[in-house]
């Protein structure tokens, strides 16, 4: 569905890659049951709060915010604190997904109960809920070809040189090289500039700012653990999905965002005046941001936000948008999320 979305064909039946076609999720028993459960948290707390703090009541979280409430003398207080909370955390999520539990927007969103939510606490509509399986997980074929020729020793001690770096110069660690540079440099071993060169993501700046420490750490480890050096290629790009050719044209929505995103105008607005839902505004913002490299994106993201998902990326050491929000405690949006770090990308390309 997503690729035919995007134009491209899609001919076989297990794509290999998601927890659906990998046989990683399972459907919930008495699933309504435990909705029922969640959709009547959100109506006992009343005054709306977010995922985070719904799932704190019902997982019974002995918390400052919850006793100052009283909520943690509810009938709800501890009713699923039997599962896993991440677990939890995804249903409350699919809840949404499903349209039977309504998260508002803005930088705070907070759930609300509509229509559909009372028709399943009165058991009018039945709730189909899906979890992870209780197995290992199966290894996607980008996931195993990615570290083909990797020695994962070498890779850990350049993720240690590149934490290093990243706390002296105060930024996360990804700006320094991404995961899979530091993949291509733990398969490549290179011992030359030219050799570092040729590896992923590395360009003359970053060979000027960082291939003379990186080359050293590579070659002080290979020659401690007997592993050869400037070893050649890697695993074989993965097969493309067929596509029919076409041109990339700026619709005229999105021409108007970018020029109304230049002259300082909010998510909000923009949404108002092209017509479009705020996640398509967002993710025009996204594209502006990466195509203009802003100075600042205080204008849509404040600065204490900022600052905050800078941190929360500095110490998980991950470019990925699901670490860092459960590193905030699921405070800060995921849209939010996304647009501080593609300017912080922005600004490290």
């Amino acid at each position: 569905a997503l690729s035919e979305y995007f134009g491209q064909s899609y001919p076989k039946s297990n794509c290999g890659g998601c927890d659906v076609c990998l046989e990683e999720v399972e459907g919930v028993e008495d699933a309504t049951e435990i909705a029922q459960k969640i959709l009547s948290c959100v109506a006992r707390v009343r005054d709306g709060f977010g995922v985070t703090y719904i799932g704190d009541v019902l997982a019974g979280a002995n918390t400052d915010a919850l006793r100052r409430r009283g909520h943690d003398q509810l009938s709800v207080h501890g009713l699923l604190k039997d599962m896993p909370r991440k677990i939890l955390t995804n249903l409350i999520y699919q809840l949404i997904d499903h349209g039977l539990l309504e998260r508002t927007e803005g930088d705070y969103p907070v759930l609300r109960l509509n229509d559909a939510s009372w028709e399943v606490m009165r058991g009018q509509r039945g709730v189909k809920l899906i979890r992870p399986k209780d197995k290992p997980v199966a290894r996607t074929r980008a996931a195993v070809e990615s570290w083909e020729g990797v020695d994962q020793g070498l890779f850990e001690h350049l993720r240690g040189v590149r934490r290093e770096l990243a706390q002296k110069r105060g930024m996360p660690p990804f700006v320094i090289f991404s995961d899979a540079s530091l993949r291509d440099m733990a398969r490549r071993r290179p011992s030359t500039p030219a050799g570092f060169l040729a590896v992923h993501g590395v360009g003359r700046v970053k060979l000027r700012d960082f291939g003379t420490r990186f080359i050293a750490e590579i070659g002080g480890y290979c020659d401690e653990h007997g592993l050869s050096l400037d070893c050649v290629g890697g695993p074989e790009p993965l097969e493309p999905i067929a596509s029919t050719p076409r041109t990339r044209t700026v619709s005229p929505a999105k021409r108007t965002a970018f020029d109304m995103f230049e002259r300082g105008a909010s998510i909000d607005e923009v949404a108002v005046a092209t017509e479009r839902a705020r996640g398509t505004v967002v993710s025009y913002l996204g594209e502006y941001i990466e195509n203009t490299n802003p100075e600042s994106i205080e204008t849509w993201v404040d600065k204490a936000t900022y600052q905050a998902v800078t941190n929360a990326a500095c110490e998980v050491d991950s470019e990925r948008l699901k670490p860092i929000f459960e590193r905030l405690s699921g405070e800060v949006p995921y849209d939010v999320i996304r647009l501080v770090m593609t300017h912080l990308r922005s600004e490290k390309e």
